[in-house]
């Protein structure tokens, strides 16, 4: 009647008269139909003696008519009704176990609130359908011993049972479980979710997948695991919140398969477990969910130090018990893949631990791998030789850069500007517990406010031509598809720079100081309006969604252009009033874009908008 997930044994089906079963044992999927062996396992297929043979536990050979044990002992043959016994003359009794009704009705029940067809007709390999054949009908029902089984099982109160809403499907079969290919179901529709997944260029997690190589796979795989169909829900749900209305039946079915593999997949620690948290955490995000959000992100990140993925021999080779790589990557791409995984899963603790007040759990003193490849060393499956993450070294290893090596990847620089978070944290979370009456907050302040500030800035400097921000940069990063990851590196230093200079006990400070800081503040708050402007302008004359200024923007960036307009609207008029004014305006109609997609920007547009009324 129903799924729920119980402590210490996973998710399970729950029946009407209050027993369970787990869904997933050891990685293969239970079918609630058959349950399992003695032995624990997930039955395969349904025994076939009658049920004489059974009590007395002997062989049944079955017959036209009878079994032969029966046949011999001449005994009427009681069976369970069956494909076969509709051949069978009257003289066969059929049998009706004492719970075979309330099976029926717990079948017909699961299928309405499950939308789960009798049998799992997965796409499977050659090895699972070799493995099969055998099979009887999966109408059959199981043998007495699950019955039993079921009854010493733990109850639950049905009561407290969750019952997904009923949901609307278009007339073609939905895959009923998460571990199908959704390409097989609706290839249209996968194809443009994965599009709108990966053109999300300033978001986070689209750096974790070569767009190209893992494109390919989608179309041309069609054996892919039941770990790797967990990845692709994941990627399709976070898609879908930016496609048409047209595909709305296929984004709730991805939505829901995605959310119900993150809650009953366990076991082995994986990559694909860690990518699906990290993307099923990013939707939640998106539309209001921020605890369910932290409780992903946060599992993802305990998996990730498990799995040792801050380090380089964490990112080694691991087949997962599959038989090929993940996502058919090579083995530098599954590498890179591992890499990138771990430095989505550290923007995420940064940005939403920032924004949230939180700690931050990924410390830099404990990161030793390559930063970002180029892009396209990544997509040819090619050695990274982008260098490694060194937080003791200035330019934290990007300054050793050898001149003749590859550049590395745009989200490499984004890696460094967002480590220097750490020291802003530092500043705004800790500093203001220390004593503010104390003559030593000033100089300690200040010390720590230059040392920040000086750090922001080489980083600044130490910028590629191409990473500088300017409006025609900006357009020359929308022509070669990097102009999410220069946004977002330009938002985080301007964001970074005004919160430095705006947190501080200003009575503490001298009227020298106090002037410098709001001018800091003012100036970077203004910097990052206009970028919105640009963005806006250059989004205007482009064509397509992908040239929406909502995939070139992040939530983190709709909280940083509302600390912008707090930051001017703060200080009271100035000279250039017009132009600030406008630069709100077109700021605010910005977040009012954004808030079609991101629930927080949608809270931030309208406290911005109450405070300029």
């Amino acid at each position: 009647v129903g799924q729920r997930h119980i402590p210490g044994e996973g998710m399970c089906y729950v029946f009407k008269d209050g027993s369970t079963c787990p869904t997933i044992i050891d990685g293969e999927p239970v079918n609630p139909l058959w349950g399992t062996t003695k032995a624990g396992k997930a039955r395969k297929r349904l025994a076939q003696a009658c049920l004489n043979c059974r009590e007395k536990k002997i062989k049944c050979e079955p017959g036209e008519k009878s079994c032969l044990q029966c046949e011999k002992a001449k005994r009427e043959c009681h069976r369970f009704a069956a494909e076969w016994s509709s051949q069978s003359s009257g003289s066969i009794v059929m049998a009706e176990a004492p719970n075979q009704k309330r099976r029926r009705s717990a079948q017909a029940a699961q299928q309405d609130v499950l939308n789960l067809p009798p049998t799992w007709n997965r796409e499977e390999s050659p090895q699972s359908v070799k493995r099969r054949r055998s099979d009887v009908s999966a109408d059959s029902l199981r043998d007495a011993d699950i019955e039993r089984q079921r009854k010493d099982s733990k109850r639950v109160d049905l009561e407290d049972m969750i019952h997904p809403p009923p949901r609307k499907l278009s007339e073609k079969l939905a895959p009923s479980s998460w571990d199908q290919d959704p390409y097989l179901y609706d290839p249209e529709a996968t194809m443009r979710f994965v599009e709108l997944f990966f053109a999300q260029s300033a978001r986070e997690v689209s750096i974790m997948f070569p767009r190209g190589a893992f494109t390919r796979w989608v179309r041309q795989c069609r054996d892919k695991c039941q770990r790797e169909c967990m990845v692709l829900y994941a990627v399709l749900a976070l898609g879908s919140i930016f496609a048409e209305n047209e595909f709305v039946s296929f984004a709730k079915i991805c939505v829901d398969r995605a959310s119900q593999a993150v809650s009953m997949i366990d076991g082995k620690f994986s990559l694909a477990i860690v990518q699906a948290r990290l993307l099923v955490a990013g939707y939640n995000h998106l539309i209001g969910r921020d605890s369910t959000g932290w409780d992903l992100s946060g599992s993802a990140l305990r998996i990730i130090s498990a799995m040792r993925l801050n380090s380089e021999d964490g990112c080694g080779e691991d087949l997962d018990e599959f038989t090929r790589r993940y996502f058919s990557f090579s083995r530098e791409q599954l590498k890179e893949c591992r890499r990138r995984t771990f430095w989505t899963a550290f923007l995420v603790d940064r940005y939403h631990g920032f924004c949230g007040g939180l700690l931050c759990a990924i410390q830099l003193e404990d990161i030793d791998i390559r930063l970002p490849c180029n892009e396209q060393i990544y997509e040819e499956g090619l050695a990274s030789d982008a260098p490694l993450f060194d937080c003791f070294q200035p330019g934290m290893g990007l300054q050793s850069l050898d001149p003749k090596s590859t550049p590395p990847s745009p989200a490499a620089h984004t890696m460094i500007i967002a480590s220097l978070w750490t020291d802003v944290t530092k500043l705004i979370f800790r500093r203001p517990r220390q004593t503010a009456d104390s003559g030593s907050y000033v100089k300690s302040h200040e010390s720590l406010l230059g040392d920040v500030q000086a750090k922001l800035f080489d980083w600044r400097s130490s910028l590629p031509h191409h990473l500088q921000y300017s409006r025609q940069r900006l357009v020359e990063a929308t022509q070669h598809g990097y102009a999410g990851s220069l946004i977002a590196m330009h938002a985080l230093y301007y964001i970074s720079q005004l919160k430095a200079a705006r947190n501080v006990h200003h009575e503490l400070l001298s009227p020298h100081t106090t002037v410098r800081q709001i001018r800091i503040a003012h100036t970077n708050a203004t910097q990052l309006l206009e970028m919105v402007c640009d963005i806006r302008s250059i989004s205007s004359h482009g064509s397509g969604k992908v040239q929406d200024p909502v995939n070139l923007l992040s939530p983190f960036f709709a909280y940083g252009i509302t600390a912008a307009i707090d930051t001017l609207s703060a200080g009271g008029l100035r000279e250039d009033f017009g132009r600030t004014m406008v630069l709100v305006s077109d700021s605010i109609a910005v977040l009012h874009d954004l808030a079609q997609f991101c629930a927080s920007a949608k809270t931030q547009a309208k406290q911005t908008s109450k405070r300029m009324a």
